[in-house]
């Protein structure tokens, strides 16, 4: 039986938890429209400035979306800045409907203001609620259009968060709608070079530790066309399957691994996620986690196992 989201944690130093989030719509349901590509991108950014969550990386799909978030472990605000942020969020965001009216006498409803802070899952609800009704109002119909709540893995800062911002941006090419990852217009570097300043900022703190944007794409561009592997790598090749994937190959590769994985990051980072959630694993499990199979760089490790990827090549 599948354990509750909520029984996993991670405790790191910078007192925040980067998270990879997933999801996607359900069964025979139309694909997005362009509009509503983008218009989910704006709402992920207002829903997250409303929440106190830091947007890292964005990808929207025909079918899904894929978020690269830091939640605070704890985000505590008066309540003037509570209500001020519920003011800009109603400002931002055109519902289908009008907001119900905030009584400021009404401890309850200051009590569930309160809970929707720094909170993930209050985040990712708000977004699909967002984008339900909408996808609604567009298309004509009614129902539930999500697959499920939405997957949630634990990523490593750096290197890890680099790795997966370049294969969410990849996704345009994996689904033939482009062929480089600047002319993909529903993801961060797409965006970026589109002139979305957010974007630009996202890929800034990601790429060249906030210098210049000119400085970050370069850093980018020569990030995703890194062939280099680094020591101590497995076998090149294994009989029956093609040679691994290098860096290029892997981030055009479907990665099923990053949603699904539980935790993405080098050995020790999925180590100590094992070992602060010993609980949720059996008691046997003497290893945190294996590098993915079928690429050529033993750093990227997750806990959790899809299969070789070569096997999915065509």
């Amino acid at each position: 039986m599948r354990i509750a989201r909520s029984a996993f944690g991670l405790d790191t130093p910078e007192k925040t938890t980067r998270h990879h989030v997933f999801s996607e719509l359900n069964g025979p349901w139309e694909d997005f429209t362009s509009e509503e590509r983008h218009t989910i991108v704006r709402d992920v950014y207002a829903c997250a400035d409303f929440a106190g969550i830091e947007v890292r990386a964005v990808g929207v799909g025909p079918r899904w979306f894929d978020l690269l978030l830091d939640v605070p472990d704890q985000l505590t605000m008066d309540r003037e800045e509570m209500f001020a942020r519920l003011l800009a969020y109603q400002k931002k965001n055109i519902t289908l409907s009008q907001p119900a009216p905030f009584d400021q006498t009404d401890e309850k409803q200051w009590g569930r203001l309160a809970k929707r802070f720094g909170d993930l899952g209050a985040f990712m609800k708000q977004v699909k609620m967002l984008c339900a009704a909408r996808y609604h109002d567009v298309h004509g119909v009614r129902g539930t259009i999500w697959t499920s709540r939405y997957v949630d893995t634990y990523v490593q800062t750096g290197f890890h968060s680099r790795i997966l911002c370049a294969w969410m941006d990849h996704a345009g090419i994996r689904n033939s709608e482009s062929t480089d990852p600047v002319d993909n217009p529903y993801s961060t570097f797409g965006l970026a070079c589109a002139g979305d300043k957010r974007a630009r900022g996202m890929i800034r703190y990601l790429f060249a530790e906030s210098g210049p944007w000119a400085r970050a794409k370069r850093e980018y561009q020569h990030f995703i066309a890194d062939t280099t592997t680094p020591a101590g790598k497995p076998k090149r090749t294994i009989s029956g399957l093609p040679p691994l994937l290098d860096r290029e190959e892997f981030l055009r590769a479907d990665v099923p691994h990053f949603r699904g994985g539980m935790a993405f990051g080098d050995e020790e980072f999925c180590r100590n996620f094992v070992e602060q959630n010993r609980a949720q694993f059996p008691a046997e499990r003497l290893f945190g986690g294996r590098p993915i199979a079928g690429q050529n760089d033993p750093r990227l490790c997750t806990v959790r196992q899809k299969g070789d990827l070569r096997k999915h090549l065509t």
